[in-house]
């Protein structure tokens, strides 16, 4: 995987999408069609005033474009109204196992950074590291994963959903 650099603070999810098809962020963004650098909410700092970018405009190019389809696993499943550990799906270890499963897989890790932020990435399974659009590369243990986004191959896309 080819470590990328973000062009700004607020484009770490096509940055990281970019890393994990090996495309240029510059075409990630024109199918996107817009840089997220919209301000929307003017009262609020950098970078929650922008417009930034959702993980379903992600979905919908991955899907529309380069046909493939992206699927998401959680770190931690959880059912019910709270996202504390009495609603886990599975228990600790299991929900463990089946998460270093999928990290044999490329894709983009969405999780809370050390500055308490979220965050998107890209995770390489070769190396078992994180590419940060920041610029940097380092382990998995630096980010608090709230989930990973597989992308899979699929036969047949549609061309008319956006």
């Amino acid at each position: 995987m080819k470590l990328l650099k973000q062009t700004n603070v607020w484009s770490c999810l096509p940055t990281s999408l970019a890393m994990v098809l090996d495309k240029p962020i510059a075409e990630i963004i024109a199918k996107l069609g817009h840089d997220g650098s919209e301000i929307l909410y003017p009262d609020l700092g950098e970078p929650l005033k922008r417009r930034s970018f959702s993980i379903q405009e992600i979905i919908d190019i991955v899907l529309v474009f380069y046909g493939y389809a992206l699927v998401p696993i959680d770190a931690c499943p959880h059912s019910g109204p709270t996202e504390d550990r009495t609603t886990a799906v599975y228990k600790i270890d299991a929900a463990r196992a089946r998460f270093l499963y999928y990290l044999e897989m490329r894709g983009i890790m969405i999780g809370v950074n050390r500055n308490r932020i979220r965050h998107a990435v890209a995770w390489d399974p070769d190396t078992s590291r994180i590419y940060d659009p920041n610029g940097t590369i380092y382990g998995i243990d630096k980010l608090m994963v709230e989930s990973l986004w597989i992308p899979f191959r699929i036969n047949k896309i549609n061309n008319h959903i956006i």
